[in-house]
């Protein structure tokens, strides 16, 4: 298996518009054979987010579990 860490930006699309984000992930990433594998991690999104008061910085945290094949 192997450990990743992720780091790139991104864009939100908002009820008020487009914001930038910034994006990290971190994760296992488990071989299976030659051609398959498992990845397993936590993608985070930081980005501000505007209401009526003011702007406020915000996240969303997802867990995340892929399937690959190699052909």
């Amino acid at each position: 298996f192997d450990q990743y860490i992720a780091l790139g930006g991104g864009v939100m699309d908002m009820n008020t518009g487009e914001v930038g984000a910034a994006v990290a992930d971190i994760g296992f990433a488990f071989w299976v054979g030659k051609v398959g594998s498992l990845r397993v991690g936590l993608k985070d999104y930081f980005y501000n987010e505007t209401y009526h008061s003011g702007t406020e910085a915000s996240h969303n945290l997802h867990g995340h579990a892929d399937i690959g094949y190699l052909f």
